[in-house]
């Protein structure tokens, strides 16, 4: 089995992303041959995609609120190297559950460099098309109210107009997508992306989940 790793990461996140390189995860990783393993930044100086130096560099705003775009432009740009899975790993894992946060502790306890670990020695984890490490399914209140703490503006009826609750989706800090699901995300994500940069504060893990829905019921 090939696998890309996509270390989601930017410059000002670099300390915790050589904290993360200094974790058993990333040290197995690195010495895996089925791994192949990218940094993914984002450039407003690009129009195309560029790998250079163990990076994927894609065109765009690097902004928290941009950060569905990025992620639609690695899935799309990764399709070029022949994988069965990509595994997006948030670069801020490492020491992700000592920040100032409203998560539970429970929730906090599966969000761990080690609890990546254990996935991947999982053979039943890479069972699915889509899976991750905490699975959510937000309300509209929840997820305005996250916005809130985000100081970002959100217009959740733009994307929900029945105003009732997301689709179940993984948390954006670890999941995992096969080359299948991928494909049709490059192919049909892009207007999504934008809907969500531009009512959802960039909700890059929601999309993933929304497309996953649509995914599932076309093959229905």
């Amino acid at each position: 089995m090939k696998n890309i790793l996509c270390l989601y990461t930017c410059v000002q996140d670099r300390q915790y992303l050589a904290a993360l390189e200094e974790t058993e995860l990333l040290r197995r990783v690195r010495s895996d041959p089925s791994f192949l393993v990218l940094e993914v930044h984002a450039s407003d100086q690009l129009t195309h995609p560029e790998f250079r130096d163990g990076c994927l560099i894609v065109p765009g705003r690097e902004a928290y609120t941009h950060l569905s775009l990025k992620t639609y432009a690695m899935i799309r740009a990764s399709l070029a190297y022949d994988f069965d899975f990509l595994l997006k790993l948030d670069g801020t894992l490492a020491g992700y559950e000592r920040k100032q946060q409203q998560k539970p502790a429970a929730v906090l306890a599966r969000l761990t460099p080690g609890a990546v670990l254990a996935a991947l020695d999982d053979p039943n984890f890479f069972a699915p098309a889509y899976n991750g490490l905490v699975k959510q399914q937000a309300t509209r209140d929840g997820f305005e109210s996250w916005m809130r703490t985000k100081g970002l503006d959100c217009d959740y009826r733009a994307v929900f107009p029945e105003g009732g609750p997301t689709p179940p989706y993984y948390l954006g800090k670890f999941y995992v997508l096969r080359r299948d699901f991928c494909e049709f995300i490059a192919a049909h994500a892009e207007a999504m992306a934008r809907e969500h940069a531009r009512y959802l504060g960039g909700s890059e893990d929601l999309m993933i989940g929304r497309l996953y829905e649509r995914w599932r019921d076309q093959r229905v």
